[in-house]
């Protein structure tokens, strides 16, 4: 018998953890990760929920609520509408105004 009693050793971690856990630069490099499930999980992280306005687009992309703000995405960027203007919008400042 072995010496140490083990023997199997123990299981990966779960890939959709892994994704959970990493930061959004991270999964903006993870060609497994879309640039929508990577702001999910920013969002999720910070308490609020990326959630799709029914019907409406802009752009011709799909509008979602994040906290209290409208936003829509386009080539890994974030455009927010303040006061009925598009514009794209970083980050930390998108999660400090859905948060107010």
């Amino acid at each position: 018998p072995p010496a140490g009693g083990g023997g199997g050793g123990a299981a990966p971690a779960p890939r959709a953890k892994e994704k959970a856990k990493m930061s959004i630069v991270d999964a903006m490099y993870d060609s497994s990760v879309t640039f929508k499930e990577a702001l999910e999980h920013l969002a999720e992280d910070n308490g609020l929920l990326l959630l799709p306005k029914a019907g409406k687009s802009q752009a011709g992309k799909q509008v979602y609520t994040l906290g209290k703000v409208s936003v829509y995405l386009d080539n890994r960027l974030v455009y927010a509408s303040e006061a009925g203007v598009w514009k794209p919008m970083a980050l930390d400042d998108l999660l400090k105004k859905a948060q107010k």
